[in-house]
Formats: C-alpha cells, sequence, structure tokens
C-alpha cells in the first residue's frame, strides 16, 4: 500500500501469499519486456512543470519497477542518524496490511525536517512563519540536489512534503540531507468502483428541511468531470423572490454554473494541457482512460441536479473538479501495477493527492468547500492506518469544517478497507444493497464509519446520460452529498466535522458485517442526520 506506514501492529496480518504466485509469473514476464529507463531520461533539475521525460506508453517502455508484494514501503530515514541505505524499504503505518503494492518508479515522498502543525490551530503570522519554513528546507533540499539528475513533480506550500522523482545519485543525497525527515515510496492508486436517494432519506431531507446543498461545493478528487453534461451543467438563472430570475454567482469557469472551480495534478504529465500542473477551465476534464468516466458519475451521485441522469444528493451543491489520474497505455502494466484488466488505465499516487488536497485547502473559502470525495484506493489494512502526508492534510481540511470521505474498497474483505480509508480522520464508507445487506464486494472492517448504497447505482458518465455500476466508488458520495445537505441546514448553528460526522453514525440504520467476528456499521439516513443535529443543538450537547 502506501508508503508513510510504521510497522504492522500485530493484530494486523498480511494474506499477501495468495497473490506470489501469479505476480512472479506476470513480474517475470515484465522483466523480459520492460526495460529500464536511462538515467538521463531523467531531467536535471526539473521544476515539475512540464514533461518529465519518464512516459508509460504501449510498446512496454516505462521506468524500471520494483513488485515489492505487501512489504513494498518506505525509504526510511530516521531523525537523527543512522539513515537508511539509499533503496532500501521499510514497513510503516500502524495498520496490518494485506494486498500487493507496486512502487512508483523512482518518485518518492520527501518529508521535510521542519515543525508543523495544523493550520487551523494558528493565527496567521504563525501560518505564515510555518509556510516560509516549509519553502526555506524544500529550496534548500533541491539546492543539495543540483548536480544530480532529479525532477520535482509535486512542491506543497501548506505541507511538509516534496514529491521528486530521483536518480540513484540524487536518492544518496535525500538519506543524507538534514533537510529531510524521511522518505516515502509511491503506490499506485485505482479508482474503486437504482436510483438510492430514497434509501438514505436524501428526498425526505429535502422536503423536510428544504436543504439541498445549496451555497455548498464538494470538492471530487477523480479522474475528471465532463462539466458539459447536462446534470453537471445547471441553469446560471435562480429564482430570486420578488424580482423573478437572477444570475446566479459564477466561478472561475464562466458559463458553466455547477462546476466553480478546476485544477489537475498528476505525476507523468497527465494534465490537459500535458504538464504535471494545470487550473482553470478545462483542467479538469476527464483522462483517456477506459475508466475515465468515474469521476463524471461520482459527481453526479453527489450532486446532479437530475437533467440528463438520476439526480444526486445534494442536487443544488457546486462541485469542484480536481483531476488526479495519470493513464498508462499497457496491459500487462495495468495488471500488474494497477489491479486493471483493461488498458489504458487510470492511477494515481498519494503525491498527486495531496496536491489535490493542498489546492482544496488553498480554494476552500472562495467557494464553501464542505467535504472531499476520494473514491480511489489501494490495498488493505486490518486495523486503522497512518499517519501519513495525506492524514496530515485530512486534520488542516478538518480543522477548517471539511470533510474528507473515502470510499473502503471493493475486494470483498470482511477484516480489512483500503488506504485512505484506513486513516483515522477519513470517513471510510462501504457499499450497501437496497435491501441493507453488505455488497458482496464491499471490503468492510470493525473501525469503518459507515455504509451507503453502493450495489446497480444509476448516475451520469462522460458524454453525457448515465450508466449503471456498482462499486465503494458509488457509496463515497452519497456521504459527501449528505455533507453538503448538513453543512447547510447547519447555517443556524456550528457542528463540527465529527459532530456532524457522529450525527450520521448515531442516527443510521444499523447493517450487521459477517466476518471472523460480528459487528455493526450504520447505513447513512440523511433525514435523520438531520434531525440528530437539532436535537443535540436544542439539547446542547452539540452544535451550538
Amino acid at each position: 500500500m502506501f508508503a508513510a506506514r510504521q510497522a504492522r501492529a500485530s493484530r494486523g496480518v498480511s494474506r499477501s501469499w495468495k497473490w506470489l504466485i501469479p505476480m512472479l509469473v506476470v513480474g517475470l514476464l515484465l522483466g523480459l519486456i520492460a526495460p529500464t529507463v536511462a538515467a538521463d531520461e531523467i531531467s536535471s533539475g526539473d521544476d515539475g512543470s512540464g514533461d518529465t521525460g519518464l512516459g508509460v506508453s504501449g510498446d512496454g517502455d516505462t521506468a524500471s519497477a520494483a513488485i515489492s508484494g505487501s512489504d513494498a514501503g518506505t525509504v526510511s530515514v530516521p531523525e537523527p542518524a543512522p539513515r537508511t541505505e539509499p533503496g532500501e524499504q521499510a514497513q510503516a503505518g500502524t495498520g496490518g496490511q494485506e494486498g500487493t503494492g507496486a512502487v512508483v518508479p523512482n518518485e518518492v515522498l520527501v518529508e521535510l525536517a521542519v515543525p508543523f502543525e495544523v493550520e487551523a490551530e494558528l493565527d496567521q503570522d504563525r501560518q505564515r512563519e510555518q509556510r516560509e519554513g516549509i519553502a526555506a528546507a524544500r529550496a534548500a533540499l533541491v539546492a543539495e540536489l543540483e548536480g544530480t539528475q532529479y525532477t520535482v513533480t509535486h512542491s506543497y506550500d501548506v505541507f511538509p512534503y516534496v514529491a521528486v522523482r530521483v536518480s540513484p545519485e540524487a536518492e544518496q543525497i535525500l538519506a543524507g540531507s538534514q533537510q529531510v525527515a524521511a522518505v516515502h515510496a509511491l503506490h499506485y492508486v485505482r479508482p474503486l468502483l437504482t436510483e438510492s436517494v430514497p434509501l438514505i432519506d436524501a428526498d425526505n431531507a429535502w422536503d423536510t428541511y428544504g436543504a439541498t446543498g445549496e451555497g455548498t461545493t464538494i470538492a471530487v478528487l477523480d479522474t475528471g468531470i465532463d462539466k458539459s453534461h447536462a446534470s453537471l451543467h445547471e441553469s446560471c438563472l435562480v429564482a430570486a423572490p420578488g424580482l423573478g430570475p437572477s444570475v446566479r454567482a459564477v466561478g472561475r469557469l464562466g458559463l458553466n454554473c455547477k462546476v466553480v472551480n478546476e485544477a489537475c495534478f498528476t505525476s507523468l504529465a497527465g494534465c490537459p494541457d500535458g504538464s504535471t500542473e494545470q487550473h482553470g477551465s478545462g483542467s479538469a476534464a476527464p483522462c483517456d482512460g477506459l475508466g475515465c468516466f468515474h469521476g463524471t458519475f461520482v459527481a453526479g451521485i453527489a450532486a446532479s441536479d437530475g437533467d440528463d441522469s438520476p439526480i444526486g444528493v445534494a442536487p443544488d451543491a457546486d462541485i469542484q473538479a480536481v483531476q488526479v489520474f495519470d493513464t498508462m497505455d499497457n496491459w500487462l502494466l495495468c495488471v500488474l501495477f494497477v489491479g486493471a484488466l483493461y488498458s489504458p488505465c487510470e492511477y494515481t499516487t498519494e503525491a498527486s493527492v495531496l496536491a489535490g488536497l493542498e489546492h482544496v485547502v488553498e480554494t476552500a473559502d472562495d467557494h464553501n468547500t464542505v467535504a472531499v470525495n476520494l473514491s480511489l484506493g489501494s490495498d488493505a489494512y486490518t486495523a486503522p492506518c497512518g499517519p501519513d502526508a495525506v492524514s496530515s492534510a485530512v486534520d488542516v481540511l478538518k480543522g477548517m469544517g471539511i470533510a474528507t470521505i473515502a470510499a473502503t474498497g471493493n475486494d470483498g474483505e470482511r477484516e480489512a478497507i483500503s488506504w485512505p480509508a484506513c486513516l483515522e480522520s477519513v470517513i471510510s464508507v462501504g457499499a450497501s444493497t437496497d435491501v441493507d445487506e453488505v455488497a458482496s464486494f464491499s471490503n468492510t472492517a470493525y473501525f469503518m464509519d459507515l455504509f451507503a448504497p453502493g450495489e446497480d447505482i444509476t448516475s451520469a458518465v462522460s458524454g453525457g446520460g448515465d450508466g449503471t455500476y456498482s462499486g465503494t466508488s458509488a457509496s463515497a458520495p452519497h456521504v459527501a452529498g449528505a455533507f453538503a445537505i448538513a453543512r447547510e441546514e447547519d447555517a443556524s448553528f456550528d457542528c463540527t466535522v465529527s459532530e456532524i460526522e457522529y450525527a450520521m453514525e448515531i442516527s443510521g440504520t444499523p447493517i450487521t458485517v459477517t466476518g471472523t467476528s460480528s459487528y455493526d456499521i450504520p447505513r447513512l439516513d440523511v433525514d435523520n442526520t438531520i434531525l440528530w443535529m437539532y436535537l443535540a443543538a436544542f439539547l446542547g450537547y452539540a452544535c451550538t
């Protein structure tokens, strides 16, 4: 799975042996057809703004890739010495990992050795000082790398990290640098894939409270969104009481009034303009893989207005589209590293996800962003995982009143869920059926948070119209949409993310999961959630 983990907890036992034989066979084939990229193909001193020189193509040319199974972890660089030798990999995280991970060729996430606190806990002067400290440490590290071959793929202002593609010489510098707290290897992450709105009582919440998510924004970090889809391109005219129609507030995108902001962050120049980072209109267009309808599908569940696909949970909420996926046009590599049985396939890393989360942090106030949806994941953990770079971002967002929701994964596990759903500050969502049973494909664990519908869900797809798919990818945006409704209704009081999450959990319909042991996990009920928030505020328990 992901790199920023500590040693497995004793209760988290890997079961990756079931993948060993097919991985060895495919790995042997890969070794025969996938030669390494020469070191001189890594641009020296590249700032990550354009072509990285490390492409993945259908003819088998790719960077060297390590197949490390469930033991893929961090290149640990503890402070102070002794330091790990370059290339040595160590487990990390508090949760147990199962499944198979594959390290992204040559790219690492460097944790800078600077103090860090959640910005919500700092005043403006200390926030500025912290960001200046991060920038200074990053600049000092880049200066140390001069003379070696490296590419900065992502720089971060809010978080003490920098993503770098490195040569062996540059890796030696990282291992000895006093600017570095740890070096985390990256892994591939993939998207996790009828009308379910009445099942979760969202329509009752509309009728009872008049809350439809209006005035809120849901950030969807995914494969991009088709903003021209009729269900995601609602009219810019709204009713103004007593005055007739008036112009609806429009974001940076001009004519589109549902998708109010777009951005793209990728590691292998997968943005529409061929760069690793792009902003503005068109930057979050769907990627080129066969599964790149995924982001539009997820956005439709959360906030479709119902024009050309079923209505979403929060039909008046806006969408912040953040495209974080590269594509790989090689069937064997798609199977081996991404777990996709098709090509071209889509994948991302936590470096790109972290860049997308930072973008949400920096733009949230402009759009009243209330939730982030992550219908993506990798591997499975039998206990809560982290902390890591993404959990730091989730904590910052939580301090701003923004919930981060993630899908639990589709491997049918009953004792393990995927990263990033396993992170403790993330709201993890598994898939239930329309008769309130656990969907057969859904990952579950005793420490997950919620169920939401995820079987045979119909929603918008790229190019117009709709499609019907199953997966925990469909479950997470139900909860993201519910947060938009809760935040709109929350205007009369003031609930924290944890208080709204608790309201969802305490008021949901329990579903029993049977594995080695049995446990109950609540299925989302939006109407009951709002009622609980009102009762908690009235009784002075919460939301006051």
